[in-house]
């Protein structure tokens, strides 16, 4: 573990490197990068902040695939 702090320390993430690949393999959501930020977070066990890097993304489960594969089938079977 590095004995430098968040004054010595900045994390930076180029917005052209931060993205999502093409073909994700999660299924039957819509994932969507909204960024990035450096920030700081205190280590109990050293007693000092460390920096750190949080990348935002947002993401929301498609619903078709409840509706398909478990309501549909489920109303067939009680008709």
């Amino acid at each position: 573990m590095s004995s430098l702090g968040p004054e010595e320390i900045s994390l930076v993430a180029k917005p052209e490197d931060l993205g999502l690949a093409d073909d994700l393999s999660v299924t039957n959501w819509e994932i969507e990068l909204l960024g990035s930020r450096a920030s700081e977070y205190y280590v109990a066990p050293l007693e000092r902040p460390v920096s750190r890097l949080d990348i935002d993304f947002q993401a929301k489960r498609l619903t078709g695939f409840y509706t398909w594969q478990l309501l549909v089938p489920l109303v067939v079977l009680l008709l």
